[in-house]
């Protein structure tokens, strides 16, 4: 027996009539794994983090500073904060991890403030 085709007003008819649902449905899911959810980012981001230490180096490029703490990543022709906003900072991570760290570095918080001060970025 074939199946039954929806033509796309049938769809969505059938869509607005449940949408409140799975909105609500989806919400409450959400409300009720908030924490869980929170924790599992933090952990992924703090993961991808390590890979890209491990990957570019553990130390500043300048000063030589490897307290993990003050350390940053640095893009070496500037931009960083353009692509941060379209990719986001686990699209940079990940970025990093898929091109073999070409056009980065590692900077502690003094030097590359220094650096986007003299070269005004």
């Amino acid at each position: 027996m074939p199946h039954k085709k929806y033509t796309l007003k049938s769809d969505t008819k059938r869509y607005k009539k449940y949408r409140k649902q799975v909105l609500s449905d989806r919400q409450q899911w959400h409300d009720n794994h908030r924490e869980d959810f929170k924790k599992y980012e933090v952990f992924r981001n703090g993961e991808l983090r390590d890979m890209v230490f491990d990957l570019l180096g553990d130390q500043c490029a300048r000063c030589g500073i490897a307290d993990y703490r003050v350390l940053q990543i640095d893009h070496i022709n500037g931009g960083g904060s353009i692509e941060r906003r379209k990719i986001g900072s686990r699209g940079i991570y990940i970025k990093i991890l898929e091109d073999g760290g070409a056009g980065y570095q590692i900077l502690c918080a003094n030097c590359n403030t220094l650096k986007r001060a003299i070269n005004k970025e």
